[in-house]
């Protein structure tokens, strides 16, 4: 009875509308009557069916209206479940085909496309001049100090720093992304080497991970994106000691920095600051550290024409005595007097003296 309650409503309104004009539904066609109580009286009683030509009483009658209400439902969630299905997969879908890219994934797709960026091409548009490489060092702590051995290992933390001018990009076309990270692995970087590493497999003394870019877009001099690459190391180094002073000798030791296949026509290493970072390093129970500071140098080689840029950073320390002083020195000096004394002492009361042996 519900759908002829519905159907009528919608045929009144239609009626009323139209001013009794013939409409088509489904194929047929129904004369609406002009919008009169009467009229529609007398077309709303010819049209329905009433329940009690059925036999049908109140409560049977929403019983039925229940579950017809019941299974309507069941069916609009079954549809609506499997059209979310479908729609999720076709999601997944063009998500794997990229459709739905956000602005840092293309901008480092595009950065290192292979088309338009080689990693083993020097990061200059005109190869003929040198790419500068700002490095800095800090030391976190100082692992050992073996004298025997004429070494020194400590743990630092390396950072440098360069422009690329072919990984440069237009923030305004990347959502206004003006840094990303990309692999270090992906882009170029120097070779930059420790001479006097008693390590010479690299892998085994640096840890490399990210590099971090930032766009030159902003900058007047246009010099392309910066690059930054940070990383912790491990270095053991040879270091020529004197211990005739122990326990109040000093120790320098120097890192030598530089790369070691490129001189200064295309590699130039500048020190960022004089002075080796030291506010973070650990405490030494043993060693004190006086000083750490760079120096830039160039040298000539016989093997080549240009001269090759080295950075000298020397580490100066100084030992703790009071630990010998404790430990070795004062009981050592103690049994010392003591036998020596015991030479010279009377072996009787008499004061009588007599050899010992």
């Amino acid at each position: 009875m519900l759908p002829y309650i519905i159907l009528s409503i919608l045929v009144r309104l239609a009626g009323a509308q139209s001013g009794g004009k013939v409409l088509e539904k489904y194929g047929k066609q129904v004369q609406l009557s002009p919008p009169t109580t009467s009229s529609y009286q007398e077309w709303f009683d010819s049209n329905r069916v009433h329940s009690t030509r059925n036999n049908t009483n109140i409560e049977d009658f929403k019983t039925q209206l229940r579950r017809s209400l019941e299974n309507t439902t069941a069916a609009y969630n079954s549809t609506f479940m499997q059209q979310l299905v479908e729609e999720r997969q076709r999601y997944l879908e063009k998500l794997n085909e990229g459709q739905f890219i956000n602005d840092q994934r293309r901008l480092v797709e595009e950065l290192l496309d292979p088309n338009f960026y080689e990693k083993t091409v020097h990061p200059r548009k005109d190869y003929t001049q040198p790419t500068r490489i700002n490095l800095s060092m800090s030391l976190y702590q100082i692992l050992d100090v073996d004298e025997h051995m004429q070494s020194i290992e400590v743990n630092v933390w390396m950072v440098q720093h360069w422009y690329d001018e072919f990984l440069d990009w237009n923030p305004v076309d990347y959502g206004m992304i003006n840094r990303t990270i990309v692999p270090y692995n992906q882009i170029w970087i120097p070779d930059t080497y420790l001479y006097n590493s008693e390590e010479l497999e690299q892998k085994k003394t640096e840890s490399l991970m990210n590099a971090q870019l930032e766009t030159g877009h902003w900058s007047q001099k246009k010099n392309g994106a910066k690059v930054q690459l940070m990383f912790p190391a491990i270095y053991k180094l040879s270091c020529r000691m004197d211990v005739r002073w122990f326990p109040y000798d000093r120790q320098n030791c120097t890192f030598i920095i530089s790369s070691w296949t490129h001189d200064k026509q295309t590699i130039d290493y500048w020190p960022l600051s004089s002075q080796v970072n030291l506010g973070n390093m650990a405490r030494n129970d043993e060693w004190e550290v006086i000083s750490f500071e760079f120096v830039r140098v160039e040298e000539s080689f016989k093997c080549c024409a240009a001269p090759w840029v080295m950075l000298y950073a020397h580490l100066v320390i100084r030992r703790k005595p009071l630990y010998y002083m404790i430990n070795l020195v004062i009981p050592t000096s103690i049994i010392t007097i003591v036998a020596v004394t015991g030479f010279f002492t009377p072996t009787s009361s008499s004061s009588e003296r007599d050899e010992k042996l």
